[in-house]
């Protein structure tokens, strides 16, 4: 279901549980206490709404995560952090991240509480000229998120594992650099080792 719509019955409910992810445009994750979801599971189920349970280690990006949240960023004030070099998009603010080190900080200190805005954060990407969007976790679900938010504007989504493990070793790097390639961009197989590892008697 849309956002507004979950918003629309949390709120004629009286459900206290925070919008987590905005995942695709008809894809919501909710966090909160336990009893709180469950009612929630109930109500969106009774209204035809699509609704599934995820187990997860805790109610993240929520504010139950706020003792988290406040040693992570008491961390955060001993890393060494910079700004980088290239934009580098929060998921927080669906923007690059600042320059400046204190605010770098800040913003990810942040994102064990705050919601993960990944509609926006794709959207200001495309709208910043990014066309060419790489997933480099396991599997291929961002491709498909990225291909929901986007539908049937101009891009291109490239799974570094599209099969999860299951292709042998290399074969999803080696595809996506084709891709890469025939979608224009350089590639630099420099550092491309072809040769399989030496046998070493033992």
């Amino acid at each position: 279901a849309e956002l507004g719509a979950i918003e629309s019955v949390l709120e004629a409910h009286s459900l206290d549980l925070a919008i987590a992810n905005h995942n695709s445009p008809s894809q919501v994750v909710l966090s909160g206490a336990i009893d709180a979801l469950h009612t929630a599971h109930e109500v969106f189920s009774a209204q035809g709404m699509h609704a599934v349970s995820l187990n997860v280690a805790g109610a993240f990006h929520s504010p139950l995560m706020d003792s988290a949240r406040e040693r992570f960023a008491a961390h955060l004030d001993d890393a060494d952090v910079c700004a980088p070099s290239q934009p580098v998009y929060s998921n927080v603010s669906a923007s690059p991240y600042p320059l400046d080190a204190a605010q770098i900080r800040t913003v990810l200190g942040s994102q064990i509480t705050a919601p993960v805005r990944f509609v926006e954060m794709i959207r200001a990407m495309y709208d910043d000229g990014i066309r060419t969007f790489v997933e480099a976790g396991p599997g291929k679900v961002l491709q498909s998120l990225v291909g929901a938010i986007l539908t049937d504007r101009p891009h291109q989504v490239i799974a570094l594992d599209a099969s999860a493990g299951q292709a042998i070793e290399l074969e999803d790097l080696a595809i996506a650099l084709a891709q890469l390639a025939a979608g224009g961009h350089d590639i630099d197989l420099q550092q491309w080792d072809p040769a399989p590892p030496q046998a070493r008697a033992i």
